[in-house]
């Protein structure tokens, strides 16, 4: 499986050469897993992540280790293959179109009332410098002028809000929104299979929080299970918000 939260940041502004580090949990404890590396009895040094609290202070009981490229693969593999699918790379940038095309509807309605208020404002505006001209009741006239004054400095104020929210969003056509999510998705796709300093900023985008390792034992063997939780959201941002894949729940993609 797939999902948890997501640390991970660089130390001293220095990436790991380990794809994983700072996203790795004991799912005993909930402590950290560090990367360390040891020889085998043949003189092959090999790494493994080993819950911190066992190595350093014997704060946890979970003493199994779990060899680095295994999980390397497996987390690679279930993200490839549970949540950068080609099906779900479509359904995000369709969801994505869509909540674009509603923000829009939404800002032009929101334009259209503001537009009809100001207008309906300077009508009365008018009224009351007809009325002054008539030579009507004069202090009670200049404070109501007063009073929709302010109201239209507020609704130009509004409008040009809206507007200036209009103009930012980009691109216009859902057709180039389309691809351009897309083509991000897929560049991810082809990161993970790089080198790790290149696909750890990946993982902060995709996962949300760490990733928690637990062991478990079984009559065949022991071994590692990996859970956690993968979102779009950041793929988004600066586009159309925060999203989730249609259903409302983030994705959370099982081995």
């Amino acid at each position: 499986m797939i999902g948890g939260r997501l640390g991970g940041r660089p130390e001293a502004g220095i990436e790991s050469r380990h794809l994983l580090s700072g996203f790795v949990l004991c799912g005993v404890c909930m402590g950290s897993m560090h990367a360390i590396k040891r020889t085998s009895r043949r003189g092959a040094p090999r790494i493994y992540y080993v819950c911190n609290g066992w190595r350093v202070d014997s704060t946890c009981d979970n003493a199994w280790s779990l060899p680095l490229p295994d999980l390397d693969a497996a987390v690679v593999a279930a993200l490839r293959d549970d949540v950068l699918t080609p099906d779900l790379v479509a359904d995000v940038a369709a969801r994505a179109v869509e909540l674009w095309g509603q923000q829009h509807a939404g800002l032009d309605a929101r334009r259209q009332a503001l537009e009809g208020e100001l207008r309906r404002v300077e009508r009365e505006l008018g009224r009351f410098t007809e009325a002054i001209a008539r030579g009507e009741a004069l202090l009670t006239l200049l404070e109501a002028m007063r009073a929709r004054e302010r109201r239209r400095a507020d609704l130009t104020a509004q409008l040009e809000h809206v507007d200036g929210l209009g103009r930012a969003a980009r691109p216009t056509m859902t057709g180039a929104l389309r691809a351009d999510l897309q083509m991000r998705l897929e560049s991810w796709d082809a990161l993970l299979q790089r080198n790790p300093i290149e696909a750890r900023p990946v993982l902060r985008r995709l996962l949300v929080g760490r990733l928690v390792c637990t062991p478990r034992q079984l009559p065949a063997g022991r071994y590692y299970e990996f859970s956690g939780t993968a979102t779009y959201g950041e793929l988004l941002a600066g586009v159309v918000g925060s999203l989730v894949p249609p259903g409302g729940n983030a994705r959370q993609p099982h081995s």
